[in-house]
Protein backbone atom coordinates (compact mmCIF):
# COMPACT_ATOMS: atom_id res chain seq x y z
CA UNK A 1 0.00 0.00 0.00
CA UNK A 2 1.24 3.20 -1.09
CA UNK A 3 1.10 6.32 1.21
CA UNK A 4 2.35 9.78 0.15
CA UNK A 5 1.86 13.32 0.41
CA UNK A 6 1.71 15.83 -2.53
CA UNK A 7 4.35 18.73 -2.96
CA UNK A 8 2.08 21.24 -3.86
CA UNK A 9 -0.74 22.76 -1.81
CA UNK A 10 -2.77 24.60 -4.46
CA UNK A 11 -2.01 26.38 -8.08
CA UNK A 12 -4.63 27.25 -10.53
CA UNK A 13 -4.84 25.15 -13.64
CA UNK A 14 -8.27 23.94 -15.78
CA UNK A 15 -9.17 20.69 -15.85
CA UNK A 16 -8.15 18.67 -18.93
CA UNK A 17 -8.59 15.15 -17.67
CA UNK A 18 -12.26 13.12 -18.84
CA UNK A 19 -14.41 13.08 -15.80
CA UNK A 20 -15.40 9.65 -14.43
CA UNK A 21 -18.91 8.05 -13.96
CA UNK A 22 -20.52 7.57 -11.03
CA UNK A 23 -21.56 4.91 -8.81
CA UNK A 24 -23.99 4.98 -5.86
CA UNK A 25 -23.64 2.87 -3.39
CA UNK A 26 -22.66 2.88 0.87
CA UNK A 27 -19.32 2.81 1.55
CA UNK A 28 -17.79 1.23 4.42
CA UNK A 29 -14.31 2.21 5.21
CA UNK A 30 -12.20 1.09 1.36
CA UNK A 31 -15.38 -1.62 1.48
CA UNK A 32 -18.74 -1.25 -0.93
CA UNK A 33 -22.16 -2.02 -0.38
CA UNK A 34 -24.09 -1.11 -3.14
CA UNK A 35 -28.01 -0.29 -3.20
CA UNK A 36 -29.34 -2.12 -5.89
CA UNK A 37 -33.47 -2.11 -6.92
CA UNK A 38 -34.88 -5.68 -8.23
CA UNK A 39 -37.51 -7.86 -7.96
CA UNK A 40 -39.20 -8.83 -4.94
CA UNK A 41 -39.76 -12.71 -5.59
CA UNK A 42 -36.79 -13.95 -3.50
CA UNK A 43 -36.55 -13.11 0.39
CA UNK A 44 -33.01 -13.15 2.04
CA UNK A 45 -30.59 -12.81 -0.38
CA UNK A 46 -27.03 -12.48 0.05
CA UNK A 47 -24.83 -8.84 -0.04
CA UNK A 48 -21.47 -10.01 -0.45
CA UNK A 49 -18.90 -7.21 -0.81
CA UNK A 50 -15.19 -7.61 -0.57
CA UNK A 51 -11.74 -6.62 -1.61
CA UNK A 52 -7.87 -7.75 -1.54
CA UNK A 53 -5.57 -4.55 -1.35
CA UNK A 54 -2.23 -5.65 -2.36
CA UNK A 55 0.31 -4.05 -0.47
CA UNK A 56 2.96 -4.45 2.58
CA UNK A 57 0.83 -5.01 4.73
CA UNK A 58 -2.55 -6.64 2.76
CA UNK A 59 -5.29 -6.08 3.72
CA UNK A 60 -8.60 -8.29 3.04
CA UNK A 61 -11.97 -6.77 4.03
CA UNK A 62 -15.46 -8.34 3.33
CA UNK A 63 -19.04 -6.89 4.09
CA UNK A 64 -22.06 -9.57 4.52
CA UNK A 65 -25.78 -8.57 4.20
CA UNK A 66 -29.24 -9.89 3.78
CA UNK A 67 -31.73 -8.56 1.62
CA UNK A 68 -35.60 -8.68 2.97
CA UNK A 69 -37.76 -6.48 0.47
CA UNK A 70 -34.87 -5.88 -1.83
CA UNK A 71 -35.66 -1.88 -1.07
CA UNK A 72 -32.35 0.24 -0.35
CA UNK A 73 -33.47 -0.02 3.15
CA UNK A 74 -34.22 -3.28 3.46
CA UNK A 75 -29.79 -4.86 4.03
CA UNK A 76 -29.13 -6.21 7.62
CA UNK A 77 -26.37 -6.93 8.46
CA UNK A 78 -25.35 -11.25 9.28
CA UNK A 79 -23.41 -12.80 10.60
CA UNK A 80 -21.22 -15.86 8.68
CA UNK A 81 -19.78 -18.86 9.92
CA UNK A 82 -16.30 -18.17 8.47
CA UNK A 83 -15.02 -15.86 5.92
CA UNK A 84 -11.72 -17.20 4.28
CA UNK A 85 -9.06 -16.17 1.54
CA UNK A 86 -8.09 -18.57 -0.61
CA UNK A 87 -4.61 -18.84 -3.01
CA UNK A 88 -4.16 -19.91 -6.35
CA UNK A 89 -2.63 -23.06 -4.52
CA UNK A 90 -5.40 -24.24 -2.25
CA UNK A 91 -4.14 -22.07 0.81
CA UNK A 92 -6.62 -20.41 2.92
CA UNK A 93 -6.41 -17.77 5.34
CA UNK A 94 -9.63 -16.71 7.95
CA UNK A 95 -11.06 -13.69 8.21
CA UNK A 96 -11.46 -12.00 11.62
CA UNK A 97 -15.05 -10.77 12.55
CA UNK A 98 -15.48 -7.61 13.34
CA UNK A 99 -19.27 -7.80 14.74
CA UNK A 100 -22.15 -6.25 12.49
CA UNK A 101 -21.46 -8.38 9.12
CA UNK A 102 -17.82 -6.93 8.90
CA UNK A 103 -14.90 -9.28 8.18
CA UNK A 104 -11.14 -8.74 8.01
CA UNK A 105 -7.73 -9.92 7.70
CA UNK A 106 -3.88 -7.82 7.70
CA UNK A 107 -1.04 -9.79 6.03
CA UNK A 108 2.20 -8.96 6.28
CA UNK A 109 4.44 -9.84 3.80
CA UNK A 110 6.36 -12.40 6.24
CA UNK A 111 3.21 -14.17 6.85
CA UNK A 112 3.54 -17.75 7.30
CA UNK A 113 2.24 -20.00 4.54
CA UNK A 114 0.52 -17.54 2.86
CA UNK A 115 1.44 -14.72 0.75
CA UNK A 116 0.20 -12.01 -1.57
CA UNK A 117 1.33 -10.84 -4.96
CA UNK A 118 0.37 -8.87 -7.87
CA UNK A 119 -0.23 -11.23 -10.50
CA UNK A 120 -1.29 -14.03 -8.71
CA UNK A 121 -5.02 -15.32 -8.27
CA UNK A 122 -7.03 -15.18 -4.89
CA UNK A 123 -10.64 -15.97 -4.33
CA UNK A 124 -12.84 -15.20 -1.28
CA UNK A 125 -14.99 -18.18 0.35
CA UNK A 126 -17.76 -17.54 2.55
CA UNK A 127 -19.41 -20.15 4.77
CA UNK A 128 -22.87 -19.79 6.29
CA UNK A 129 -24.51 -21.22 9.47
CA UNK A 130 -27.55 -22.83 7.14
CA UNK A 131 -24.42 -24.81 5.64
CA UNK A 132 -24.46 -22.89 2.43
CA UNK A 133 -21.34 -21.90 0.68
CA UNK A 134 -20.30 -19.35 -1.62
CA UNK A 135 -17.14 -19.02 -3.73
CA UNK A 136 -15.59 -15.82 -5.99
CA UNK A 137 -14.01 -16.12 -8.81
CA UNK A 138 -10.35 -16.28 -8.72
CA UNK A 139 -9.10 -12.69 -9.45
CA UNK A 140 -5.65 -10.84 -9.80
CA UNK A 141 -4.38 -7.73 -8.99
CA UNK A 142 -3.02 -5.48 -11.56
CA UNK A 143 -0.15 -2.94 -10.25
CA UNK A 144 -1.75 0.66 -10.06
CA UNK A 145 -0.39 4.42 -11.57
CA UNK A 146 1.58 6.05 -8.89
CA UNK A 147 0.30 9.92 -9.08
CA UNK A 148 2.29 12.62 -9.74
CA UNK A 149 0.45 14.91 -7.85
CA UNK A 150 -2.75 16.31 -6.10
CA UNK A 151 -3.46 20.15 -5.30
CA UNK A 152 -6.60 22.50 -5.09
CA UNK A 153 -7.86 25.46 -6.22
CA UNK A 154 -10.72 28.07 -5.11
CA UNK A 155 -13.19 28.18 -8.43
CA UNK A 156 -16.96 29.82 -8.72
CA UNK A 157 -19.07 27.53 -9.16
CA UNK A 158 -22.76 26.36 -8.37
CA UNK A 159 -24.29 25.10 -5.32
CA UNK A 160 -27.52 23.83 -4.02
CA UNK A 161 -29.72 26.03 -1.53
CA UNK A 162 -32.24 25.60 0.67
CA UNK A 163 -34.77 25.93 -1.75
CA UNK A 164 -33.65 23.18 -4.42
CA UNK A 165 -32.02 25.55 -6.44
CA UNK A 166 -28.79 26.80 -6.89
CA UNK A 167 -26.33 29.96 -5.71
CA UNK A 168 -22.78 31.22 -6.89
CA UNK A 169 -20.61 30.20 -4.15
CA UNK A 170 -16.74 30.40 -3.86
CA UNK A 171 -15.65 26.13 -4.32
CA UNK A 172 -12.61 24.05 -3.66
CA UNK A 173 -11.93 21.95 -6.17
CA UNK A 174 -9.07 18.54 -5.72
CA UNK A 175 -7.18 17.67 -9.08
CA UNK A 176 -4.59 14.70 -9.49
CA UNK A 177 -2.18 14.73 -12.03
CA UNK A 178 -1.30 10.41 -13.36
CA UNK A 179 -0.47 8.34 -15.71
CA UNK A 180 -3.01 6.09 -17.02
CA UNK A 181 -0.38 3.30 -17.24
CA UNK A 182 2.20 1.09 -15.33
CA UNK A 183 5.73 -0.64 -16.25
CA UNK A 184 3.34 -3.58 -16.16
CA UNK A 185 1.70 -2.56 -19.17
CA UNK A 186 -1.47 -3.93 -18.01
CA UNK A 187 -3.95 -3.76 -21.30
CA UNK A 188 -7.00 -4.55 -18.87
CA UNK A 189 -6.35 -1.44 -15.88
CA UNK A 190 -8.80 0.44 -15.01
CA UNK A 191 -8.86 3.10 -12.14
CA UNK A 192 -11.02 3.73 -9.21
CA UNK A 193 -10.84 6.79 -6.67
CA UNK A 194 -11.82 7.13 -3.08
CA UNK A 195 -11.52 10.24 -1.13
CA UNK A 196 -11.50 11.36 2.32
CA UNK A 197 -10.53 14.24 4.78
CA UNK A 198 -9.21 14.55 7.79
CA UNK A 199 -9.76 17.70 9.93
CA UNK A 200 -8.41 19.17 13.54
CA UNK A 201 -10.97 20.20 15.30
CA UNK A 202 -10.93 21.60 19.28
CA UNK A 203 -14.21 20.83 21.14
CA UNK A 204 -16.15 22.86 23.28
CA UNK A 205 -17.72 20.23 25.87
CA UNK A 206 -20.86 21.96 27.92
CA UNK A 207 -20.47 19.14 30.65
CA UNK A 208 -17.84 19.84 33.15
CA UNK A 209 -16.49 16.81 33.42
CA UNK A 210 -15.17 16.50 30.34
CA UNK A 211 -12.18 17.56 29.38
CA UNK A 212 -11.51 20.38 26.05
CA UNK A 213 -9.50 18.54 23.67
CA UNK A 214 -8.17 18.54 20.08
CA UNK A 215 -9.08 15.76 17.70
CA UNK A 216 -8.22 14.51 14.31
CA UNK A 217 -11.39 13.94 12.43
CA UNK A 218 -11.65 11.60 9.35
CA UNK A 219 -14.51 11.17 6.90
CA UNK A 220 -15.19 9.74 3.87
CA UNK A 221 -16.21 12.05 0.99
CA UNK A 222 -19.03 11.54 -1.41
CA UNK A 223 -20.07 7.88 -0.16
CA UNK A 224 -23.23 7.81 -2.46
CA UNK A 225 -20.77 8.14 -5.65
CA UNK A 226 -17.50 6.16 -7.13
CA UNK A 227 -15.10 7.73 -9.48
CA UNK A 228 -14.01 5.06 -12.14
CA UNK A 229 -12.21 5.21 -15.05
CA UNK A 230 -11.42 2.75 -18.67
CA UNK A 231 -7.98 4.40 -20.13
CA UNK A 232 -8.85 2.68 -23.13
CA UNK A 233 -12.09 5.08 -23.97
CA UNK A 234 -9.58 7.56 -24.13
CA UNK A 235 -6.52 8.62 -26.12
CA UNK A 236 -4.32 9.49 -23.77
CA UNK A 237 -2.04 7.76 -21.25
CA UNK A 238 -1.92 10.78 -19.05
CA UNK A 239 -4.81 12.62 -16.98
CA UNK A 240 -4.05 16.62 -15.77
CA UNK A 241 -5.87 18.46 -13.53
CA UNK A 242 -8.59 15.57 -13.15
CA UNK A 243 -11.31 16.31 -10.68
CA UNK A 244 -11.68 14.06 -8.38
CA UNK A 245 -13.96 16.20 -5.57
CA UNK A 246 -15.19 19.36 -5.03
CA UNK A 247 -17.64 21.02 -2.50
CA UNK A 248 -18.38 24.20 -0.88
CA UNK A 249 -16.01 25.39 2.07
CA UNK A 250 -17.72 24.54 5.41
CA UNK A 251 -16.03 24.81 8.90
CA UNK A 252 -14.35 21.79 8.88
CA UNK A 253 -11.27 24.14 7.40
CA UNK A 254 -11.41 26.36 10.38
CA UNK A 255 -8.75 24.58 11.97
CA UNK A 256 -6.94 23.22 9.32
CA UNK A 257 -7.64 19.84 6.86
CA UNK A 258 -5.40 17.16 4.91
CA UNK A 259 -7.49 15.76 1.92
CA UNK A 260 -6.80 12.06 0.93
CA UNK A 261 -7.32 10.52 -2.63
CA UNK A 262 -7.13 7.17 -3.42
CA UNK A 263 -6.10 5.79 -6.74
CA UNK A 264 -6.92 1.59 -7.05
CA UNK A 265 -6.74 -0.76 -10.02
CA UNK A 266 -8.82 -2.86 -10.99
CA UNK A 267 -9.76 -5.34 -14.16
CA UNK A 268 -12.17 -4.75 -16.99
CA UNK A 269 -14.66 -7.65 -15.11
CA UNK A 270 -14.88 -5.29 -12.17
CA UNK A 271 -15.42 -1.81 -14.10
CA UNK A 272 -18.05 -3.37 -15.79
CA UNK A 273 -19.93 -4.66 -12.87
CA UNK A 274 -19.89 -1.18 -11.17
CA UNK A 275 -20.70 0.46 -14.27
CA UNK A 276 -23.33 -1.93 -14.09
CA UNK A 277 -24.51 -0.52 -11.04
CA UNK A 278 -23.99 2.99 -12.35
CA UNK A 279 -27.18 2.53 -15.00
CA UNK A 280 -28.89 0.47 -12.75
CA UNK A 281 -28.76 3.14 -10.32
CA UNK A 282 -28.54 6.63 -11.64
CA UNK A 283 -31.95 5.97 -13.74
CA UNK A 284 -34.53 9.28 -14.66
CA UNK A 285 -36.65 7.06 -16.22
CA UNK A 286 -36.11 8.52 -20.22
CA UNK A 287 -37.06 6.40 -23.32
CA UNK A 288 -33.22 7.49 -24.34
CA UNK A 289 -31.72 4.95 -21.83
CA UNK A 290 -30.88 1.45 -21.65
CA UNK A 291 -32.96 -1.09 -20.29
CA UNK A 292 -31.85 -1.71 -16.29
CA UNK A 293 -30.16 -5.33 -16.84
CA UNK A 294 -29.34 -7.99 -14.10
CA UNK A 295 -26.46 -7.09 -11.94
CA UNK A 296 -23.44 -9.77 -12.51
CA UNK A 297 -21.54 -10.86 -9.46
CA UNK A 298 -18.65 -12.55 -10.00
CA UNK A 299 -19.66 -14.54 -6.25
CA UNK A 300 -21.72 -18.20 -6.40
CA UNK A 301 -22.99 -20.92 -4.27
CA UNK A 302 -21.22 -23.60 -5.27
CA UNK A 303 -23.76 -26.42 -4.49
CA UNK A 304 -27.59 -24.15 -6.18
CA UNK A 305 -26.75 -21.81 -8.91
CA UNK A 306 -30.30 -20.31 -8.03
CA UNK A 307 -29.17 -19.22 -4.97
CA UNK A 308 -27.12 -15.88 -6.92
CA UNK A 309 -25.63 -13.33 -4.07
CA UNK A 310 -25.34 -9.40 -5.29
CA UNK A 311 -21.77 -8.11 -4.71
CA UNK A 312 -18.28 -8.89 -5.87
CA UNK A 313 -15.02 -9.40 -4.80
CA UNK A 314 -12.01 -8.29 -6.85
CA UNK A 315 -8.32 -7.46 -6.18
CA UNK A 316 -6.23 -4.43 -6.21
CA UNK A 317 -3.45 -2.11 -5.67
CA UNK A 318 -3.79 1.17 -4.35
CA UNK A 319 -1.64 4.65 -4.26
CA UNK A 320 -1.97 7.71 -1.75
CA UNK A 321 -1.78 11.14 -2.03
CA UNK A 322 -2.22 13.70 0.75
CA UNK A 323 -2.40 17.37 0.70
CA UNK A 324 -3.16 19.86 3.41
CA UNK A 325 -5.30 23.16 3.20
CA UNK A 326 -4.77 25.77 6.07
CA UNK A 327 -7.63 28.16 6.81
CA UNK A 328 -5.98 31.29 5.18
CA UNK A 329 -5.67 29.17 1.62
CA UNK A 330 -9.58 29.03 2.33
CA UNK A 331 -10.45 32.50 3.31
CA UNK A 332 -10.60 31.67 7.28
CA UNK A 333 -13.47 30.05 7.93
CA UNK A 334 -15.33 30.07 11.55
CA UNK A 335 -13.35 27.03 13.71
CA UNK A 336 -15.93 24.12 13.38
CA UNK A 337 -16.74 24.39 17.34
CA UNK A 338 -19.03 25.54 18.87
CA UNK A 339 -21.38 25.43 16.39
CA UNK A 340 -23.14 28.35 14.93
CA UNK A 341 -26.22 27.76 16.61
CA UNK A 342 -24.50 27.15 19.73
CA UNK A 343 -23.63 24.13 21.60
CA UNK A 344 -27.12 23.18 22.83
CA UNK A 345 -30.17 22.70 20.84
CA UNK A 346 -33.74 24.48 22.35
CA UNK A 347 -34.55 21.03 24.01
CA UNK A 348 -30.98 20.76 26.11
CA UNK A 349 -29.75 18.28 23.20
CA UNK A 350 -25.50 18.74 22.09
CA UNK A 351 -26.10 20.00 18.75
CA UNK A 352 -23.13 18.45 17.19
CA UNK A 353 -21.28 15.52 19.05
CA UNK A 354 -17.94 16.64 17.85
CA UNK A 355 -18.47 19.73 19.52
CA UNK A 356 -19.55 18.04 22.80
CA UNK A 357 -16.96 15.61 22.50
CA UNK A 358 -14.70 15.45 19.64
CA UNK A 359 -13.94 11.60 20.57
CA UNK A 360 -17.52 10.31 20.92
CA UNK A 361 -17.67 10.18 16.82
CA UNK A 362 -16.09 7.22 14.41
CA UNK A 363 -12.79 7.85 13.45
CA UNK A 364 -11.67 10.45 15.54
CA UNK A 365 -8.06 10.57 17.53
CA UNK A 366 -6.52 12.87 19.79
CA UNK A 367 -2.91 11.88 17.75
CA UNK A 368 -1.89 13.66 15.09
CA UNK A 369 -1.70 11.35 11.72
CA UNK A 370 1.71 10.76 10.05
CA UNK A 371 0.72 12.30 7.49
CA UNK A 372 -0.51 15.74 8.79
CA UNK A 373 1.92 18.08 7.99
CA UNK A 374 1.15 21.99 7.75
Amino acid sequence: MINRRSNKHGRGRFWIGATACCLAFIVYGCLDVIDIEVSGEAREKLVIQGHLIVGDPSLVQVKVSKLFDFTATSKRPTTARQVSLIDENGRSIVLKSLGQGDYAISIPRDYPDFSVELGRFYRLRLETFDGRIFESDPEKGLAVPRMDDLSFQLVQGQWPDATGGFRPQELIRYTIDTPLRTSEQDDDLHLRWQTEWTFKVQDSPYQHWIEQKTCYVTQQLDVTALDIFAPRAYETDYLFDHVVYENAITRNYGEGLVFTVIQQSMDENAYNYFDQVAQNTFREGSMFERPPGTLVSNIHNITDAEDAPFGYFFVTQQDTLHTYVSPEAVGSPPHYCPPPGGILTMSGYCADFICCDCLSVDNSTVTKPDFWEE
